[in-house]
């Protein structure tokens, strides 16, 4: 049985949880896709600098609201080097896991990030 994944800390009590990958597909974009047994949910983002190229096959998402898998929110974080954490503006909502391959050095991000459902 592979290891669980940490579940990222946010406040409040879980309400969303999904599982899936992110990576980047420029210097400032990135995608992925997430899945619940809910169903599943393309993410597409923006950062406002450039990111050294990043994959994770073990991303988690966890939100306290209900609502954290939909619409666009802002989002900060840290990118490197062998974990990515990325929150939304209000704290609610967390996307984080290991790299599937360090990068250097390690990035402060804000931007934007997309979610809807596949």
């Amino acid at each position: 049985m592979p290891p669980t994944p940490p579940v990222a800390a946010v406040s409040n009590t879980v309400k969303v949880f999904a599982e899936g990958y992110i990576k980047s597909i420029s210097p400032s974009r990135f995608k992925g896709l997430l899945r619940n047994e809910h169903g599943s949910y393309l993410v597409a983002g923006i950062f406002g600098n450039s990111v050294p190229t990043f994959h994770s096959v073990r991303a988690v998402f966890s939100s306290t609201r209900a609502d954290g898998l939909v619409g666009t929110k802002p989002i900060e974080g840290k990118i490197g080097p062998a974990y990515f954490k990325l929150m939304t503006g209000d704290g609610s909502s967390e996307i984080s896991g290991p790299l599937d391959m360090p990068i250097d050095p390690t990035t402060t991000v804000c931007g934007a990030i997309t979610f809807s459902h596949a």
